[in-house]
């Protein structure tokens, strides 16, 4: 090590080298990095779907369900697995525990295992296995159409979204649009019973025709002398008027009936309930999504370039009556967060070097700081290596990192000045400077690093979603470690030898002797301009898109270097008055503190001294407070906020069977309440709503991530709303909801009502929790749900409780009589013939383009509405004869459910509740519900085989507070290890790591003061405050140590180590307090949920700065006294006066200083 620190001081050209190349490629990197609101994480998660046309939620959970999760239970890396049997469909999703580092491994072994499954029902199509992949929406684009209902515009509507769609597909940046709001094509031939017996049909038979009909089959390939010709029988056609003129009878006289002559052929939509209106208007949804690689911004700026192009010469052409609405833009929420987040970050570092300018001489000031922009930028290139993204967490790890970045620099640069004063040459005392504090400044940053490291083993979503800040930070430690170990000493290791003739002088020289006017302005643009470059940065030119953007973001970036040089020419014209003014400040800073010192500190510090029992039970009492404040819930904890949002819903749920026109009048209501509300709060020039999209037939209004479980049917139907920005509204999303609930009021025979706010980030449901048992004990689980639901009610503050357990649509289930067994007719023919009736029998799946459209075969709309014909429909016997239903079988009404939810094989309902946080805590209740109730009632005899599992925000809050407990204790258990390293003493450490409770409860008088309630956020801030506050303590006690082994009595040794301890603890605390300021006072709604993080932080600094200036030499006497006995510890008339005001002031010892 020596060796290579004395080679970076005598290679000057060498290391400014490796800092500028460092500077550039990490910049490079981190403005060519991905931004994104929060990190993009994989969900860890397995999608088994198959497809089961025409079944009931029961016959799927029998026939698709049960078999898979039998299959899969025993595969290694499955930690949950749920299954949703709907009407249709079955889907199973698998949960893969947190350490599985291969997923597709665990994939493939599932895969394997459903393809061994023997007995799926026949008509059940080919399981579909994938893991499920995170496609997060980024732009919504409404193609809004007249007001016209008839099937024609609904299928021009169609069409056009579908060209829009191809055009948006061809945007550079955009691999990802998804339909939403239309069903899906289908083909069907309509032909009534009547026809069907008049020419001796059956709908099988019908179906079989067209199969053989709508044929192309390969013949071979016919090799001739010359040349070879390939056979080809076509005759297969894919639109409906080309099916309609396929041949169905021929007759022996030559005549033929086409499909056309006895059927009616329609080419049109799944008949399924779907409505979709935009602003009041028909329309067709366009979700842009985006995979992990992709760069949201520059999907958002081409899709909104598009729209501004369209019915422009060289843009899209739409129609007259159509239009394009956008709304859903997460770009200008990307935007917006790190817009804050980068003017919190500039105002940090300015207020770190101001802070380092006040203490330091200005030029130590000045080498120390420029450290900063080494460690972020460098970290910032690894990001880029790392395929990280910019988001809300990284840019938050760069606000934390500021203050603490610099203090290995300031440990290092005070000891290379204090060597110069011993007389030593520059290169020497840099030498000497550094390598005699390397082994405390490596010590020091090692704790904090071991501080850190548990927020990366936090598991679950929680632990993905933070995952990058203690990374970024780690990584800003350990570049600035290395910065402060080389570069430092080097800059530090030659003397200032002035401005050289040359042409940085002759520049200085002509900026001297511009007019003042003209060189002000120049400095104006050049600092505007950067900030905006710093800001908003325009995409690198080579990932622009167009020529004119290359050329404009090359001018941008080539217009930032004169601009750069501009402010540093000023910068250095200026530097002989900035010299001054802080060498005057430098000096008031010292009197200042000085005379703090001897009347304020000094004075306490004897007295505590004198007093140890005193200020311990002073120190205790405050501990056993704070624990009171956390332990009788006036500290509350609540693990995620509730943040504002710009998009909101409602949903309402009627019974399953519920006709579309039900509904559809519901969300009616809902729309128009709401808009009722804008006219109220609107003022002129500042509307409250911006998109309303109203949707009968699925609740997705505002984008799902993860696998779609949401509730489909025509007794379904939600109302997104997109409101104004924040700053453009006087009211909070939350108070808008609450009037939107009170203007509609109760919506009769609805099941399920509910209004929220569009979440950010991880989470979920303050009250969601399943309750499970087998498929026999159904009854009394639907009793203990509704029982936990009237429990949950008589909470003050609990809203929108709902389960997710729903009566299904009335079943007609068929019975076969004796009649019919003696006839041999079975019930597999009277099912086909009614799935054929009803359902339809599908021919064969034509491609259309992109798109599978379905060629079925089905009585017509007005008989498969009619009960009345059920039992006309005839059935065809051995002996030919075609009989009615009625004469086969027997026909019971009965009820199912409309979807059977299922975790690990049994089956599940799931109760959710939201909390309005001004009036309850939602940790509170469930606390209260569990212990009062819910465990009392599940312990009854009659409930036994039913059991509770919670689940989304609070199983991702107990997840990730189990693993964080096991990693702090961890990180406890290493950093004594490293502090034992360095004592050598078993009691020492523990005395320097006793400060680490009062930093926690810094965090939670912090919390109270400002109004904040404790959250998972503000746990991961204390857990890291861990590291940062062990720090000053560890040199005030090294402090003591080698003051003791110079032969000074104890007390005088406590109160000089005290006292020449006190400059570099307030500058080192004070530079991490300082770099978090901004983001602290910044009382924008965008940054309240960072906030927590930094209250945490900061205030648990304060309190522990108070700690280790008081506490600890108070600790170390008792300490002192316990392993060496009664001793001399000084005259207490000996008095300790304040060192004189100097001009620089600088820690007169190499250990005087340690971050």
């Amino acid at each position: 090590m020596k060796s290579l620190i004395r080679w970076a001081i005598h290679n000057a050209p060498t290391m400014n080298t490796l800092m500028v190349g460092t500077i550039v490629v990490g910049a490079i990197g981190l403005f060519s990095l991905r931004r994104e609101v929060f990190p993009e994480f994989e969900l860890d998660m397995i999608l088994i779907t198959v497809p089961y046309p025409g079944a009931s939620p029961a016959e799927v959970e029998e026939g698709i369900c049960q078999k898979i999760e039998e299959a899969v239970q025993s595969v290694a890396g499955v930690k949950k697995i749920n299954s949703i049997a709907f009407e249709g469909s079955g889907t199973v999703v698998l949960e893969l525990h947190s350490y599985v580092r291969d997923p597709q491994r665990v994939l493939n072994e599932v895969r394997a295992e459903v393809d061994r499954i023997p007995s799926f029902p026949e008509l059940a199509e080919d399981p579909i296995v994938k893991l499920v992949t995170l496609r997060r929406e980024v732009i919504r684009v409404g193609v809004v159409g007249p007001e016209q209902e008839d099937p024609e515009s609904r299928w021009k509507l169609r069409e056009i979204a579908e060209q829009v769609r191809d055009a948006l597909l061809d945007l550079p940046s955009v691999s990802q649009v998804e339909i939403i709001g239309t069903p899906n094509y289908q083909i069907d031939v309509e032909i009534s019973e009547k026809t069907l017996r008049e020419y001796g049909l059956s709908l099988q038979q019908v179906a079989d025709i067209l199969r053989r009909q709508n044929l192309e089959l390969p013949g071979g390939t016919l090799r001739g002398f010359s040349q070879e010709v390939i056979l080809r029988g076509k005759s297969k056609f894919v639109t409906g008027p080309e099916i309609a003129q396929l041949p169905l009878i021929s007759h022996p006289d030559g005549v033929v009936l086409k499909v056309g002559d006895l059927a009616k052929v329609r080419d049109h939509f799944v008949d399924t309930a779907s409505i979709t209106r935009i602003n009041r208007r028909p329309g067709v949804v366009l979700a842009i999504q985006k995979t992990a690689a992709e760069d949201l911004l520059a999907i958002s700026r081409e899709v909104k370039d598009f729209i501004a192009r369209v019915n422009t010469p060289g843009g899209f052409q739409l129609p007259q009556g159509y239009d394009l609405v956008v709304w859903s833009d997460l770009s200008v929420f990307v935007a917006e967060r790190l817009e804050l987040l980068t003017r919190n970050g500039i105002q940090g570092l300015i207020v770190v070097f101001l802070l380092l300018a006040l203490f330091l001489d200005i030029r130590l000031a000045f080498w120390v700081a420029l450290g900063l922009p080494v460690a972020i930028f460098t970290t910032g290139g690894i990001m880029y290596l790392r395929d990280d993204t910019l988001n809300m967490m990284s840019m938050f790890s760069f606000l934390v990192a500021l203050g603490i970045l610099v203090d290995d620099g300031i440990v290092i640069g005070e000891n290379i000045f204090t060597h110069r004063r011993m007389g030593k040459s520059f290169a020497q005392a840099a030498f000497d400077g550094t390598y005699e504090v390397l082994p405390a400044v490596y010590n020091s940053v090692s704790t904090t690093i071991v501080a850190f490291m548990p927020l990366l083993f936090v598991p679950g979503i929680i632990g993905k979603f933070i995952a990058i800040f203690p990374v970024a930070v780690i990584t800003m430690l350990v570049v600035s470690l290395l910065e402060a170990t080389f570069i430092l000493p080097c800059h530090l290791g030659h003397e200032p030898k002035g401005l050289r003739r040359g042409w940085l002088r002759s520049w200085l020289v002509f900026w001297q002797h511009l007019p003042a006017p003209v060189a002000v302005g120049l400095v104006a643009l050049a600092v505007g301009w950067s900030v905006k470059m710093a800001v908003a940065p325009p995409p690198l030119p080579w990932k622009t898109l167009t020529s004119f953007e290359f050329l404009l973001s090359s001018v941008s970036y080539a217009v930032l270097l004169p601009a750069t040089a501009i402010i540093l020419v000023q910068v250095v014209s200026l530097l002989p008055w900035l010299e001054k003014i802080f060498q005057w400040m430098n000096r008031q800073t010292d009197y200042v503190l000085n005379r703090f010192i001897g009347r304020v500190y000094l004075p306490v510090l004897r007295w505590a001294i004198d007093n140890p029992a005193t200020v311990w039970a002073i120190g205790l009492s405050a501990l056993a407070i704070t624990g009171g404040l956390v332990g009788g819930k006036i500290l509350k904890f609540n693990a995620f906020p509730k943040l504002d949002a710009n998009n909101i819903e409602a949903q309402v749920i009627f019974p399953d069977g519920t006709p579309e026109h039900v509904t559809d009048a519901a969300t009616r209501r809902l729309e128009e309440a709401i808009w009722r509300i804008h006219e109220r709060l609107s003022q002129p020039g500042r509307p409250l709503v911006r998109v309303t999209h109203r949707s009968v037939g699925e609740t997705n209004v505002l984008g799902q991530v993860g696998p779609r479980t949401e509730v489909l049917g025509s007794h379904t139907g939600a109302v997104g709303v997109e409101l104004v920005d924040l700053a453009d509204r006087d009211v909070t999303s939350e108070e808008v909801i609450r009037m939107w609930r009170q203007e509609v009021g109760t919506i009769p025979g609805a099941e399920t009502l509910i209004f929220r706010a569009q979440a950010r980030g991880p989470g979920g449901t303050p009250i969601e929790f399943k309750l499970l048992a087998p498929p026999h004990k159904m009854d009394q689980l639907e009793q203990v749900v509704e029982a936990c639901k009237q429990k949950l009610a008589e909470y003050k503050g609990v809203f929108d409780i709902a389960d997710d357990s729903r009566a299904g649509k009335w079943e007609f289930q068929l019975r076969l009589k004796d009649s019919a067994k003696a006839l041999g007719v079975t019930l597999a023919d009277i099912a086909s013939t009614i799935r054929a009736a009803y359902y339809g029998e599908e021919v064969m799946r034509l491609q259309r383009g992109r798109h599978e459209v379905k060629l079925m075969v089905r009585y017509p709309q007005e008989e498969r509405y009619s009960l009345t014909m059920l039992k006309e429909i005839r059935v065809r016997t051995r002996d030919g004869i075609e009989r009615p239903l009625g004469e086969l079988a027997e026909i019971e009404l009965r009820r199912g459910y409309s979807r059977i939810l299922r975790q690990d094989q049994r089956r599940a309902i799931t109760i959710t509740a939201d909390v309005d946080t001004k009036v309850a805590n939602a940790q509170e209740i469930i606390n209260d519900f569990q212990r009062n109730f819910l465990n009392p009632l599940l312990a009854r005899q009659e409930n036994r085989g039913i059991s509770a599992r919670w689940e989304g925000m609070q199983e991702q809050t107990q997840e990730s507070l189990r693993g964080l407990r096991y990693g702090f204790t961890v990180a406890l258990a290493a950093m004594y290890a490293l502090l034992t390293v360095q004592f050598r003493s078993y009691g020492q450490p523990l005395m320097i790591m006793f400060v680490i409770p009062f930093g926690l409860l810094g965090a939670a008088w912090g919390h109270l003061l400002l109004g904040f309630e404790i959250s998972l956020l503000s746990l991961f801030g204390m857990v890291a405050l861990a590291g940062v506050v062990v720090n000053n303590s560890i040199v005030l006690i090294d402090f003591i140590n080698k003051r003791l082994e110079e032969g000074m009595p104890l007390r005088q040794a406590l109160l000089e180590s005290g006292r020449r301890r006190l400059r570099p603890v307030l500058l080192t605390s004070l530079t991490t307090i300082g770099g978090l300021t901004p983001l602290l006072v910044e009382r924008s709604l965008q940054a309240q949920f960072l906030i927590p993080m930094a209250v945490s932080l900061t205030f648990g600094l304060i309190a522990s700065t108070v700690a280790v200036l008081i506490l600890t030499p108070v600790l170390y006497k008792i300490y002192h006294r316990l392993v060496h006995g009664p001793e001399l510890i000084g005259p207490p008339a000996q008095e300790l006066q304040p060192p004189p005001a100097t001009f620089a002031p600088m820690p007169e010892t190499p250990e005087e200083v340690l971050a």
